[in-house]
């Protein structure tokens, strides 16, 4: 259960609320005439935010990783019926910049409890079953986009309640699953940060995985809107960024 729901806040944070935001862009734009350029200053916040949600989820996982699981699922689920409820762009900017931060703050809750409550030959199977939730994620939004588009304001609503239930589940699970005690860690003792040879040994790696976000961060934001207006079928439009999610790597 533990290890389920834990796939699960992932799936919810990065593939229903995060990722999904392109998937329902052209609908959006055509009810509440959100602009080309704005969708993109959206897409930018979200992931400035998410960036933040990350850096803090790093640094307090240790100490209270509990606490960052029930404020992740409350961010990404309040802010994808935000996105849900939203009567204007600048109300649907808002919830949709603020929800991408939930999956920010899930990534290093979720690492921070399965070390210390999975045992220590399991963790390395734990960490990447808890980690790959992404691609799920975005096939659910993808189920959802084909089954009720052009109503996106009902698929942000489930996608919204399945984060916030999926939070319950996995808070309540971990409760009940092995203590520190069993694994040996220390739950309160905090990630030291990054020191200068850490950067430099890895400074490929950033520059790399910084130029990969941002060159996809064009196709998962406009991909969809461009096959609309070649005049794509919703399940064509759909399946097409569905089906490049088999390329996501796992979070972690």
């Amino acid at each position: 259960m533990f290890l389920g729901s834990g796939l699960g806040l992932i799936a919810a944070t990065y593939g229903l609320v995060r990722l999904a935001y392109g998937l329902f862009l052209p609908d959006v734009q055509r009810d509440l005439g959100l602009r080309a350029d704005a969708a993109g200053w959206v897409s930018s916040g979200a992931s400035a935010l998410y960036c933040v949600g990350a850096v803090v989820g790093y640094r307090c996982a240790g100490r209270v990783p509990r606490v960052l699981v029930a404020v992740a699922a409350s961010v990404a689920g309040g802010g994808a019926l935000g996105m849900a409820a939203a009567r204007d762009p600048t109300a649907f900017a808002i919830a949709s910049v603020v929800g991408s931060a939930g999956a920010g703050l899930a990534s290093p809750a979720l690492v921070s409890l399965v070390t210390t409550l999975v045992p220590q030959p399991a963790q390395g199977r734990a960490q990447a079953v808890v980690n790959a939730g992404t691609g799920p994620g975005l096939v659910a939004a993808g189920v959802l986009a084909l089954v009720l588009l052009p109503d996106w304001r009902t698929a942000w609503t489930w996608s919204g309640i399945a984060a916030l239930v999926v939070g319950v589940v996995l808070l309540a699970s971990s409760l009940s699953s092995r203590r520190t005690a069993t694994t040996g860690q220390d739950p309160t003792k905090r990630a030291p940060a990054p020191d200068r040879a850490w950067w430099t040994a890895h400074r490929a790696v950033l520059v790399l995985a910084l130029l990969f976000g941002a060159g996809s961060a064009v196709v998962w934001t406009y991909g969809r809107s461009v096959l609309v207006d070649a005049g794509a079928p919703v399940a064509v439009s759909v399946s097409a960024l569905c089906v490049l999610n088999i390329s996501q790597p796992p979070r972690r």
